[in-house]
């Protein structure tokens, strides 16, 4: 077998050994010549007990101060393949059972870290847990072997180039790793159609949601996929919602209309987008992915379509904008105009200069595309602008480095009436008014799954788990 990259590693590891005292009579003895026609009872010799295996701990690899997460320069994996057995989008331990597999590999793995993000061939965003990594496939490919063997899954994948790190990468990365989920209005929940019904998103302390969800019963799939899981809750009651409670639905993408709801129960909601061998190894009968949280279920009446919406308290505490057909489109005038108004924001200047510099890095022409939506608003007929920037195919991701950039504003009557929402990787959805909002809120769905309102401060969403590798 070709030796790895590297095959020592430095493991501190924690034995813990309890013997016992084993002790005899007390009682005085008698002294003398021992009579052969009496049995002699032998005493036992004392059961030792196994000294128990040492047990590995977890590895935390941080920054070196060079750029790298890891044990050798992240440069040293460049278009290496390798052994990847888990990937998480902060920086965690190196799992247990993969730092027992090198232990055990005679040398022949070696954990390491990495950051997904400097590598063209990586999905960016992720911290991966690699158990090994060579010059050359068949050596990954035998190393995998050895690793499940130990019984610890695993995939192997070529990093391609290394590329260090990219600050519009990162930017979207640490965007995607904050806290600002979940963060909606006063009075307003985030709703989503589940396995045929409404569900609303209760977000609750994490002690309350476990204590919630003590006891639920196995969770069963919802969807074809695989990547929806549900399992009721005997609860009347989730913070501040409960069964009874009335809700008002608004559909965010403004096509449907839901209106008002009822809390008929609770039940533990599982949703992520499991690994690639999940259908291979996987038993198909527990999530793949993701981690449960507790949901209201929400009778609506007949729901024949997927949906995403806000539920508030008040039907007119918020308001989808609604599509409107528009015969001239965005060869309106006003159209035109609101087009005008949207370039001339300095969030899109200044999204454009950016890109036409990087574009003129490469020495490459850089493309535009606008696309105008219609649609009737709160306030009257207003336009969502979404303009991209390319260079290219406008592959930016997967360590692609042609340049892509997107943004999305909303327009009414001339002046511009949402944030402006950065869409260069997400999927424009729609735009809904919150009441006690200044300004109406795009809506986005992640390329990976999952929902956002907002930008900034402003946001909540849905935050959909995926454990495959896009790349």
């Amino acid at each position: 077998m070709t030796k790895p990259l590297f095959y020592s590693a430095i493991v501190t590891t924690l034995a813990a050994v309890s013997l016992a005292c084993v002790g005899g009579s007390s009682d005085p003895v008698a002294l003398g010549e021992p009579d052969v026609s009496v049995p002699v009872d032998v005493p036992a010799e004392p059961e030792v007990q196994p000294t128990p295996a040492p047990i590995p701990e977890p590895i935390l690899l941080t920054d070196d101060g060079t750029g790298g997460i890891g044990r050798l320069a992240p440069s040293a994996y460049s278009n290496a393949w390798l052994v990847i057995a888990a990937s998480t989008p902060t920086l965690e331990p190196i799992p247990l059972n993969v730092v027992a597999a090198e232990q055990q590999s005679g040398g022949l793995l070696a954990a390491d870290r990495l950051d997904s993000g400097q590598f063209k061939g990586l999905m960016p965003c992720w911290s991966i847990a690699i158990a090994g990594a060579s010059a050359e496939r068949s050596a990954a490919v035998e190393m995998l072997e050895l690793l499940k063997a130990q019984g610890v899954d695993g995939y192997i994948k070529n990093a391609g180039e290394y590329v260090g790190d990219d600050p519009r990468v990162q930017a979207v990365c640490e965007d995607m790793r904050s806290d600002s989920m979940n963060e909606c209005p006063a009075d307003a929940y985030m709703t989503q159609v589940i396995d045929g019904r409404w569900h609303l998103q209760v977000s609750v302390p994490a002690e309350v949601a476990d204590l919630a969800m003590s006891g639920a019963p196995s969770p069963q799939s919802a969807d074809a996929d695989k990547t929806v899981w549900t399992s009721p809750l005997r609860v009347e009651t989730i913070g501040d919602v409960g069964v009874g409670d009335t809700f008002f639905i608004d559909e965010l993408s403004g096509t449907h209309t839901v209106g008002e709801c009822t809390v008929t129960g609770f039940s533990a909601v599982t949703q992520g987008i499991p690994h690639f061998s999940y259908s291979e190894f996987g038993d198909a009968e527990t999530p793949g992915c993701g981690s449960p949280a507790p949901w209201a279920i929400l009778d609506c009446g007949t729901v024949d379509y997927e949906g995403l919406g806000v539920a508030t308290t008040r039907a007119d505490t918020a308001e989808s904008w609604r599509p409107a057909p528009a015969p001239l489109g965005a060869q309106s005038s006003e159209a035109g105009d609101a087009v005008a108004i949207a370039l001339a924001h300095s969030e899109f200047r200044s999204a454009k200069s950016g890109a036409q510099a990087l574009a003129d890095e490469q020495g490459e022409v850089l493309n535009e595309d606008i696309v105008v939506v219609n649609y009737t608003t709160p306030a009257g007929d207003g336009f969502a602008i979404t303009t991209k920037w390319w260079t290219r195919e406008g592959f930016a991701f997967c360590g692609g480095d042609d340049v892509l950039v997107s943004r999305t504003v909303g327009v009414v009557g001339g002046e511009v009436r949402t944030d402006v929402a950065d869409t260069t990787y997400t999927n424009f959805h729609g735009v809904v008014e919150f009441g006690a909002e200044p300004t109406a809120q795009v809506v986005t769905k992640a390329m990976l799954g999952g929902v956002s309102v907002g930008q900034g401060g402003a946001e909540c969403g849905i935050t959909i788990d995926f454990c495959d590798c896009g790349c």
